[in-house]
């Protein structure tokens, strides 16, 4: 069987939840190596915007022992979600938080995605391993994996 360098899995959530008053959208993730739980991964977010091709950091954390996090995003935002851990390649998730005239509510303001990280000698430079986008005919966020 391949070796397979990057898991990842998205699935929308369906519970109702409260938002926190600074974010409109919540989304949730989970870290995990060889398919286990990887804590003390560094996960920082970037928001980028229209006036400059930098991204500027708005948080930076650790997970949690069971590898999970969460970050609140602004809605009509363009982000990056970097995870990296010494001895792994640096993954980055791009969020585009842009949702149009769409009403919020507990189903499609929320999101959650898994990402495997492998150990790696040769891949020095970041790589971005999917972007999520909100899906007007779904009416909820979806993503796409980077073209091989």
């Amino acid at each position: 069987m391949k070796n397979i360098l990057v898991l990842l899995s998205f699935v929308v959530l369906g519970t109702q939840a409260v938002l926190s008053q600074s974010s409109d959208l919540t989304f949730k993730g989970h870290v995990t190596i060889d398919q286990k739980n990887c804590a003390d991964v560094e996960i920082s977010v970037c928001q980028s915007s229209s006036m400059s091709p930098d991204c500027m950091e708005v948080d930076r954390f650790t997970t949690k022992k069971n590898g999970q996090f969460t970050v609140g995003l602004e809605k009509n935002s363009a982000y990056e979600i970097r995870v990296k851990k010494d001895g792994f390649a640096e993954r980055i998730i791009q969020v585009n938080t842009s949702i149009g005239d769409v009403e919020l509510n507990a189903t499609n303001s929320r999101f959650e995605f898994e990402v495997e990280l492998s150990h790696s000698t040769d891949a020095k430079e970041p790589v971005t391993v999917a972007s999520v986008y909100f899906d007007g005919s779904k009416e909820a966020f979806d993503y796409r994996l980077p073209a091989k």
